[in-house]
């Protein structure tokens, strides 16, 4: 499993970018998830970590309520490829 705190989110070519930062470590890692109704609501300060084929979201504020259950939690969104994956910022639309 990887993931953390959520540094920059943004659409390219019918898919999103997602650029985590670890807590513990501070170390990045990027993913691509499938662009859906879900993923493209996915902002910074967002928590996302990802195993296998999934990504689980959880928007920010929501993992410090300390109850980790309902539909607000590791919001389950499809991965695509592997993980450390980099964006060509020059054709890329960044969300906000």
């Amino acid at each position: 499993m990887v993931g953390g705190i959520v540094i920059e989110a943004a659409e390219r070519d019918g898919k999103i970018f997602v650029d985590c930062r670890d807590r513990q470590y501070s170390d990045t890692c990027a993913i691509w998830v499938e662009k859906n109704d879900d993923s493209v609501l996915i902002r910074i300060g967002d928590t996302v970590w990802w195993q296998g084929d999934w990504a689980m979201w959880t928007p920010c504020g929501l993992e410090f309520i300390g109850v980790r259950q309902g539909v607000d939690f590791d919001i389950r969104i499809p991965r695509i490829g592997y993980s450390g994956v980099e964006l060509d910022r020059s054709k890329a639309c960044l969300a906000s």
